[in-house]
């Protein structure tokens, strides 16, 4: 996704959500997830091979996070928007007790 192997002009829709009407360019996409990854590895210090849960709702910004941990290097860990709390609750705590 981060290189434009089909020479897809810029300014052209990539991803939009039809609940709220937003959109991304194929430009704007790839500026916003450099940004990103750039963001996580310097003021988070996020690292190659660090795993990052996230949850959430299938949307444009959950996209461009997934990408820009992947473009940092790290590992995601997809956690259901739908889990009810014991479940979100047991998934984060073995992820957290995977930092130990």
């Amino acid at each position: 996704m981060q290189e434009n192997v089909s020479i897809t002009p810029l300014d052209k829709p990539m991803l939009e959500d039809t609940l709220t009407g937003k959109f991304i360019t194929y430009g704007e996409f790839h500026r916003r997830v450099r940004n990103l990854a750039i963001g996580f590895q310097h003021k988070w210090t996020l690292h190659t091979g660090d795993v990052v849960p996230i949850v959430g709702p299938s949307c444009i910004d959950y996209a461009l996070i997934a990408h820009a941990v992947w473009l940092a290097g790290s590992i995601l860990s997809l956690i259901s928007n739908s889990s009810s709390a014991s479940e979100l609750a047991c998934a984060l705590l073995a992820w957290s007790n995977r930092l130990y």
